[in-house]
């Protein structure tokens, strides 16, 4: 039964989107290239993007939804961000950069990575970048964070193979390096660093998890915050937006506008 409504479900977000004029195809193409991966098969039995919203015109949102066995509820919280560090590394591929390839006419972009069990729901925001450790994730609505990010390292390190050492007598030839620099740019997501110019470029599910992470971190070391997320969004929402206020760091307006505000109280 799960199968049938797999591809029920499919139908249903293509035939809203055909409607529009969209095509959707190009975007299963990078479902199956997933879903077809050994090590997601180890844990997931489907994979579905679903249209999440329609953002500015010709932009369609995506979440990455997979269901996933029973086994993966028993993995640790290292090996579970590992898993959706190995997954949004794979997607960054497969999809070549920030957006999906879904249409000639359209911009596809994916929000979130979803991993749904028969008991758990576990979320991560989609990062379009390369290599990159998750050190943290929602498990059914909370968030999970991780004591240390260097044991992350090990469903996407690349493996090294060993050359064999020339001999003596061998030539030397010219060896002429090659550059090949990547001239996109990406927000900064790290809360520590992260400033005006990072905030205007996140979507909202990134803006949440940052200042989650931010009123986590306060009140972990005895501060009380009386608002949530949705009241500091708007603040820094409405700071930043010129050359001035981009360059003052997310955490400072974070504290400034809390305090200030009176939501926030430092023991």
């Amino acid at each position: 039964m799960r199968r049938l409504r797999h591809f029920f479900v499919i139908g249903i977000s293509l035939f809203v989107l055909v409607g529009c004029g969209f095509d959707g195809s190009k975007v299963h193409e990078v479902a199956e290239d997933l879903i077809s991966d050994k090590e997601i098969g180890k844990y997931v039995d489907e994979l579905t993007f679903f249209d999440t919203e329609k953002g500015q015109e010709k932009s369609v949102i995506y979440n990455l939804e997979l269901d996933a066995n029973d086994e993966f509820d028993t993995l640790s919280q290292e090996e579970k961000a590992n898993f959706f560090s190995y997954v949004n590394e794979l997607l960054w591929q497969k999809s070549g950069g920030s957006t999906v390839d879904c249409d000639e006419d359209y911009e596809c972009t994916v929000d979130s990575i979803v991993i749904k069990t028969l008991d758990h729901t576990y979320t991560v925001s989609y990062l379009p970048t390369s290599n990159h450790q998750m050190t943290a994730y929602k498990e059914d609505g909370e968030y999970v964070f991780l004591k240390r990010a260097d044991v992350l390292n090990e469903t996407i390190t690349t493996e090294v193979v060993e050359q064999e050492e020339p001999s003596e007598t061998a030539e030397e030839l010219p060896v002429e390096e090659v550059v090949v620099e990547d001239t996109n740019v990406y927000p900064d997501t790290n809360l520590s660093t992260a400033d005006g110019d990072d905030w205007m470029q996140l979507t909202s599910s990134q803006k949440t998890a940052m200042i989650e992470e931010a009123i986590h971190n306060l009140e972990s070391n005895g501060g009380i915050v009386l608002e949530g997320s949705d009241w500091f969004i708007d603040a820094l929402d409405a700071f930043y937006g010129d050359e001035i206020t981009n360059s003052t760091l997310v955490t400072e307006i974070f504290a400034m506008a809390g305090v200030g505000g009176g939501v926030i109280i430092n023991d």
